[in-house]
């Protein structure tokens, strides 16, 4: 009857020392109704990307503008979709101006399926007409900011034609 006892209350403790997970950790599994199903999902394409109306946009630039900005946002002086102008760079020639749309409205320049886990720090900015394209070249990422939304894409197939073109506009 002892062993039957002592049996009982140790089966009864190791139920009660069951871990649970602790409430202030968030879950391991993802929770889309909390995170939202746009936060599991990456464009496919340009169009996708940017929409229609930015790649007609894109396709219609004729003048192009450079500039090198901070990488965090401001509130105040000249901004650039957000971040401060540090300095003009040179105006795209007709030539750069069809290179970087050319680029910039072609998937195959992106890597859509995939995101880097870092911050976006832009360096450079284009103005494309009304279409800002904001580059970090340290990381290799573009935002081509639409409305309010200013998706992140990897340009590392195009690296080098962007290296080049800064290079040659400042």
């Amino acid at each position: 009857m002892k062993y039957l006892a002592l049996s009982f209350i140790i089966l009864l403790s190791s139920v009660a020392c069951t871990s649970k997970q602790p409430t202030n950790k968030p879950s391991l599994i993802p929770n889309k109704s909390q995170q939202g199903e746009e936060a599991m999902s990456f464009p496919k394409n340009v169009e996708e990307y940017i929409g229609k109306e930015t790649m007609a946009a894109l396709k219609k630039a004729k003048t192009g503008e450079s500039y090198k900005v901070g990488s965090k946002k401001s509130d105040s002086g000249k901004l650039l979709a957000g971040y401060p102008i540090l300095e003009k760079g040179k105006d795209l020639t007709s030539g750069q101006i069809k290179t970087l749309t050319t680029i910039l409205l072609d998937s195959k320049s992106f890597v859509f399926p995939t995101a880097k886990k870092v911050m976006f720090l832009p360096k450079y900015g284009f103005k494309l007409d009304e279409v800002i394209v904001l580059i970090d070249s340290t990381h290799q990422m573009v935002s081509i900011p639409v409305g309010d939304k200013s998706n992140v894409e990897d340009y590392d197939p195009i690296q080098k034609k962007i290296d080049t073109l800064i290079s040659d506009l400042f």
